[in-house]
């Protein structure tokens, strides 16, 4: 395995579990721009860490006599393909496909479980496996994947791309503007947002408005810088969002006298009480224990004063 960046030509499955789009604009060809230093410099150090942890996987399973095929070719989709993907590792004698990823706290990005999820269907895998590794600490993490439950999701990304290069019905963009997430790293973007209308941006306009926005941002400056009071700037803070919330249009850039603003709804996040689960009788099934995150424990000082006075 090397670092040295391998010629790849066609849609990539790797890009089509970001954005469908990005795939097809390789597919056809299209002239992008080229990566940035910073970007090449980022690249450059993903491949390096990626192929380092693969080769000692590698090596790995070689001491226990396991063949293992590193960068295994993927023609996708199998029955009309379009494009050929390259899995990290392949066990043969497992049916089993490993896509290696570098995250701090060993994270479990979704687009690689997309990603591992369809090499698998297409090579007619039966076990898949994101690896994730902390790049600072070396410690890892074995994500298996559901491969069933994922397939439909596969074989729809397939079909976008296939139909974007075959009639040329191209997908959605994957971001809400250029400067979005995955947008602003995308090789294509000027093709891809050429000609489109951005919605204007909003703006505040009432008076009293516009102060309690520029109110709200001198706090957010100042609560990293007085720590004494906090708990008092937080508190009016909170009490101007809510006053200037149903005067902002959530997910789109609000400006006032030099001041921008965004509010995105974020869903509240499910959680699983495993103290409760067990209190109750249930057992984590052994498929889901790699999911489990383990707090960091610590010791808990109680001290009281019983009076006598006495030492």
């Amino acid at each position: 395995m090397t670092t040295a960046i391998r010629t790849l030509t066609g849609p990539r499955w790797s890009s089509a579990v970001m954005c469908a789009r990005q795939s097809v604009y390789q597919g056809l060809g299209t002239e992008g721009t080229k990566p940035t230093p910073e970007q090449e410099r980022v690249f450059r150090r993903g491949r390096f860490i990626g192929e380092a942890i693969a080769r000692d996987v590698v090596e790995t399973f070689k001491a226990d006599e396991v063949d293992v095929i590193p960068e295994q070719e993927v023609p996708w989709p199998a029955a009309d393909p379009i494009g050929v993907g390259h899995a990290d590792l392949y066990i043969p004698s497992e049916a089993h496909v490993i896509e290696v990823v570098s995250r701090r706290d060993c994270e479990l990005p979704g687009y690689k479980v997309l990603q591992v999820a369809g090499y698998a269907v297409n090579l007619g895998a039966t076990k898949a496996t994101v690896l994730s590794i902390d790049p600072t600490t070396y410690a890892e993490r074995a994500y298996p994947v559901n491969i069933a439950s994922m397939a439909p999701r596969v074989r729809e990304i397939e079909a976008k791309v296939h139909r974007g290069m075959r009639i040329g019905d191209m997908p959605e963009r994957a971001g809400a503007h250029p400067g979005d997430f995955p947008c602003f790293w995308c090789a294509f973007k000027d093709t891809c947002w050429q000609g489109v209308e951005l919605p204007e941006a909003g703006r505040l306009e009432n008076d009293h408005h516009v102060a309690l926005l520029q109110r709200l941002a001198d706090i957010e400056d100042a609560i990293p810088q007085y720590a004494n009071r906090e708990k008092e700037l937080k508190a009016e803070r909170d009490q101007i969002r809510d006053e200037l919330t149903p005067h902002i249009e959530p997910g789109r850039e609000t400006f006032a006298q030099g001041i921008r603003v965004k509010v995105t709804p974020v869903a509240g996040r499910q959680s699983l009480n495993m103290t409760a689960a067990a209190a109750a009788g249930h057992a984590l099934p052994d498929n889901l224990q790699p999911f489990v995150t383990e707090g960091k424990g610590y010791l808990r000082w109680t001290i009281k004063r019983v009076g006598g006075g006495g030492r």
